[in-house]
């Protein structure tokens, strides 16, 4: 028999408090990120705990966070307690470990390599390499004027 989804996130909020989180961190867990995933199983006549419906949740708060109705940084939060949620789920233990995305700026393949072409070219190496990539990625990104 499959666990609800509010069993989940009981056991959760059971596991972060015993992790020793401040209550203050437990309640804003729990009302600020728990409860909208809840809110959201319930609108689709869901109980039971479903990975599906948890990673259609990120898409639709992603969607939300690109429209600019909420943050980036709540969004990495939303993902840090679905990634609770999943983990006690599947396997009992709430998994704490950090998720770490390497860099903010994530261009394109084809942009990451003309930018590796540009940096070839000038016969950038080692620290010099390094310090330049971050701020040429931004600038990828950011201005998307890369083919």
């Amino acid at each position: 028999m499959s666990q609800t989804i509010t069993r989940i996130i009981e056991d959760t909020l059971s596991q972060i408090k015993e992790h020793g989180l401040k209550e203050s961190s437990v309640t804003d867990y729990q009302k600020s990120l728990f409860q909208p995933i809840l809110r959201y199983f319930v609108q689709k006549g869901c109980v039971c705990y479903d990975r599906k419906l948890l990673e259609e949740f990120l898409s639709f708060q992603d969607s939300r966070r690109k429209n600019g109705e909420i943050s980036r940084s709540y969004f990495s939060r939303l993902q840090k307690a679905v990634h609770l949620l999943i983990s006690t789920a599947e396997t009992g233990q709430t998994d704490f470990s950090m998720r770490r995305k390497i860099g903010i700026y994530s261009p394109t393949e084809e942009h990451l390599a003309l930018i590796n072409r540009i940096l070839d070219s000038a016969g950038y190496k080692g620290n010099t390499r390094r310090d330049l990539l971050p701020p040429m990625k931004h600038f990828s990104v950011t201005l998307n004027i890369m083919p």
